[in-house]
């Protein structure tokens, strides 16, 4: 049992820890990704609402409605699409018996804290998001200024040094100036940075020459999860 628990219960009376696989109706959040610039301000919202809920936890249970059939969930869709991808199976709830209460509850946790304090980002956002996400549990949009990788140390134009070193970067970047990024680079978390996992350096040096701000990544904690990812997405053409 591994719950993801809110950090304040203001309504104790109300609240209850129910199996988020008893929880089926939550909307899957993963669909924001495949949109393009009318889609931007919800990725932004729910990338705000996971590095927040990474950084701090859950501010406040989610709530379920008791008297509606089978306890559909009413406030709370992406915090229970991140718990289930977290690999939480419990979530902190307000199970609600009536309208009165719910507004009650509603009015005393609605809060648009969670983004509006990265708003000053929100204007400056250039994403490039991958057009396959094969693993969308390890998925996030990650911004690329908090990336560390080896290629951070060189000086000057990056390719010069490519060419110097005979690294094969002229096919892939032809590909990406026609088509984009197919897939998401792999990275961890070190140190509270993210670093480049295996593969996705020309990914990143290429995303950066063209301006953007943010780049789709796997974000993973496993050797035996980049392994997976690597088979699958791997191509001999761009080695």
């Amino acid at each position: 049992m591994k719950t993801l628990s809110a950090n304040h219960i203001e309504f104790p009376q109300y609240h209850q820890v129910l199996e988020i696989a008893s929880l089926g109706n939550f909307h899957d959040q993963s669909k924001v990704y495949k949109g393009g610039k009318e889609r931007k301000q919800q990725r932004f919202r729910l990338e705000s609402l996971m590095r927040d809920l990474d950084t701090h936890g859950m501010e406040h249970p989610i709530i379920v409605n008791k008297w509606v059939e089978d306890m559909p969930v009413s406030v709370g869709h992406q915090r229970l699409w991140y718990a289930l991808h977290k690999g939480y199976t419990h979530i902190d709830c307000y199970v609600v018996p009536d309208q009165n209460v719910w507004n009650n509850i509603f009015n005393f946790t609605n809060s648009e804290d969670y983004w509006e304090k990265y708003m000053n980002e929100y204007g400056e956002r250039k994403e490039l998001i991958a057009k396959e996400i094969t693993h969308p549990q390890y998925h996030r949009l990650i911004p690329l200024d908090e990336l560390r990788f080896k290629w951070d140390n060189v000086t000057g134009d990056w390719t010069v040094y490519a060419d110097s070193q005979g690294i094969n970067y002229k096919p892939l970047f032809e590909s990406m100036d026609k088509d984009g990024m197919l897939h998401p680079i792999m990275v961890r978390v070190m140190n509270g940075k993210y670093r480049k996992w295996q593969a996705g350096g020309r990914r990143i040096i290429w995303a950066k020459k063209q301006g953007y701000t943010h780049i789709s990544a796997y974000v993973l904690d496993k050797q035996e999860q980049v392994d997976e990812i690597y088979k699958i997405t791997y191509n001999e053409e761009y080695k």
